[in-house]
């Protein structure tokens, strides 16, 4: 009788779940929910907002869902829940709560055998992996993920495991990889006429494009992506782009441009509570009003990014806050004080295992500041293909 009734208490909020996520993401979802119970006993969402406030109030409530699923030994419910919860867990930086959850999905649809639910969970644990900055782990389950798809011959897990993969190459520096995995995603999308595939795959390649410096492919890429965005009305994919549209025009030297994208985007992101997106902007603007001689108000938004990384966990955008801040301290002429942030960064980003760390010392070199001089230069130091440092990947999108 016991166990009864916590599958019960279980399948209400599964199903609650699942009318909220839709809500907020209705593009995107592999596992179906088949669960049954009387329509009028769920919440009723009349816009986004209450699924939102909902989500935020039953977080705990059903994350100790997926726990008692385990314990009851309901791995398919695990799996379901762990699914569910994704994109919110994602967008909402509980980015934390999603790592253990993933992971709990994983090792549950192992158990009972689910090539579908498996290859889900892999995705999901590498993306939660990505957003903590953890990019060779991520790049792990992207492809034990990408072998389960391509065994059960599933091109439309292939097309999103790839993207995964070509955004996190992208991270990791290896363009080459990045091109070849984003190229592959496209034409799977274009074929299967998924024009949210295919405008997620545009975004990451665009990213591509704007590390390698090729700035007007990169904004003509971003745009597309943004014309298929609005037209089927993916407003967290439109904040994404529209931030990433706003950091290529700063890269372009266009700052009176770039920061009206930007403070666009940042519009977006909190009026969905999309707090990943929200700290990527703010740090964008902050780059962006150094760039163009707004120090003061450019290290506002990078101390804002800062405090906002930290809280939800991300190490490679908490990188790139304490970059920004240094440069606007150095802007200040407070060079000490900028070396010592600088300082931070560079253990952020050696963490991560991202380009950034030697970007960042390559230039602290040429500059011969602080502890570093030519006549020390780090055997690899960066700088070849970035002529800043700092101005890392424009986006950070979820799955």
């Amino acid at each position: 009788v016991q166990t009864a009734c916590q599958k019960n208490v279980i399948t209400y909020f599964l199903c609650a779940l699942d009318v909220a996520d839709k809500s907020l993401q209705p593009h995107w979802r592999r596992l179906k929910i088949n669960r049954q119970i009387e329509p009028s006993l769920l919440p009723a969402f009349e816009s986004h907002q209450d699924a939102l406030r909902w989500l935020e109030v039953e977080r705990l409530n059903t994350l100790a869902c997926a726990v008692l699923a385990s314990e009851i030994g309901e791995a398919r419910m695990v799996c379901e829940l762990a699914e569910a919860l994704a994109h919110f867990l994602s967008s909402a930086g509980y980015i934390r709560d999603a790592y253990v959850l993933h992971e709990m999905g994983w090792k549950a649809a192992e158990g009972i055998g689910d090539i579908e639910a498996e290859g889900v969970a892999l995705i999901n644990l590498a993306q939660a992996c990505q957003d903590r900055g953890m990019f060779e782990l991520a790049i792990v389950y992207f492809k034990s993920a990408l072998d389960k798809w391509t065994g059960v011959g599933d091109s439309d897990g292939r097309a999103r495991t790839l993207t995964g993969l070509g955004f996190t190459f992208e991270r990791t520096g290896e363009y080459k990889k990045a091109l070849a995995a984003l190229q592959e995603a496209l034409a799977i999308r274009r074929e299967a006429g998924d024009s949210f595939g295919e405008a997620h795959v545009l975004n990451a390649l665009g990213a591509v494009h704007w590390r390698l410096q090729e700035y007007d492919e990169a904004l003509r890429t971003f745009e597309v992506a943004l014309l298929i965005r609005r037209e089927i009305f993916d407003r967290h994919g439109e904040a994404r782009t529209v931030n990433n549209i706003g950091f290529t025009h700063q890269r372009l030297g266009e700052y009176t441009k770039a920061a009206a994208w930007l403070r666009e985007a940042l519009e977006i992101a909190r009026e969905l509570g999309d707090r990943n997106s929200e700290v990527v902007t703010l740090n964008n603007l902050g780059y962006t009003l150094e760039k163009a001689g707004n120090v003061g108000e450019g290290l506002e938004y990078a101390e804002e990014g800062l405090e906002r990384a930290i809280r939800i966990g991300s190490s490679y955008e908490e990188g790139r806050a304490l970059d920004c801040i240094a440069r606007c301290l150095a802007g200040k002429g407070e060079t000490e004080a900028a070396c010592q942030y600088w300082e931070e960064a560079i253990r952020v980003f050696e963490r991560a295992g991202v380009p950034e760390a030697k970007e960042i010392q390559g230039f602290l070199t040429r500059q011969g500041i602080g502890r570093y001089t030519p006549a020390f230069a780090p055997p690899d130091a960066a700088g070849e293909n970035h002529t800043d440092v700092g101005n890392s990947h424009p986006e950070r999108p979820g799955p």
